[in-house]
C-alpha cells in the first residue's frame, strides 16, 4: 500500500518496491497522477480513484 507523508510544504508518496518492480520504474521515473472519472460531471473527492502514469520527458542531453 502507497502511504503519503508530509515535510513542510511538500508531501511524498511512497510506493512499495513490488510494484515498482512490476511497472519497470526507477528513481528517475516522473509519474502523473489524475482523477480517473467515469462520469466527467461527478464531483473529485477523497474516494476519487485515481491513475498514476509514467511521463516521458525529452531532455536536452539525451
Amino acid at each position: 500500500m502507497a502511504r503519503i507523508t508530509k515535510s513542510g510544504e511538500q508531501y511524498r508518496i511512497n510506493i512499495p518496491k513490488d510494484v515498482i518492480l512490476l511497472t519497470g520504474w526507477d528513481e528517475n521515473t516522473e509519474v502523473g497522477i489524475f482523477p480517473y472519472l467515469k462520469d466527467l460531471t461527478d464531483p473529485i473527492d477523497e474516494n476519487t480513484p485515481v491513475l498514476m502514469r509514467k511521463i516521458s520527458v525529452r531532455r536536452e542531453n539525451g
